[in-house]
């Protein structure tokens, strides 16, 4: 069964204007395309709430709230709102995430 939230998270973002080169540098935890996360979102029907995959779809949500907002119209980057989310959920608040490459915060 799917994780269809995070495969849709994907897709609006996608619509939205992010990257791959963005996603593996500065979003995903172990630096994967964003082909490569929803092949695995496809497979797996729940994410652990304390692991980094919880993580990357809690800050993906943020992205697209901020998108829906309007964020990019008023001049903000995709790049900007990765950074936003990064500090707005940070890594310490998921216990078992201690891999997230582009994150200074995990441990």
């Amino acid at each position: 069964m799917p994780k269809q939230d995070t495969l849709t998270l994907l897709d609006d973002l996608e619509a939205f204007g992010l990257l791959d080169p963005v996603f593996r540098s500065r979003l995903h935890h172990l630096g994967d395309s964003m082909i490569g996360f929803r092949a695995f979102a496809s497979k797996v029907g729940y994410f652990r709430a304390s692991e980094c995959n919880q993580l990357l779809h809690d800050r993906l949500d943020y992205i697209r709230r901020q998108c829906i907002v309007g964020a990019l119209k008023s001049g903000r980057t995709m790049e900007e709102l990765v950074d936003e989310a990064e500090n707005k959920i940070p890594c310490h608040r998921y216990a078992n995430c201690k891999k997230h490459i582009s994150d200074s915060g995990c441990r």
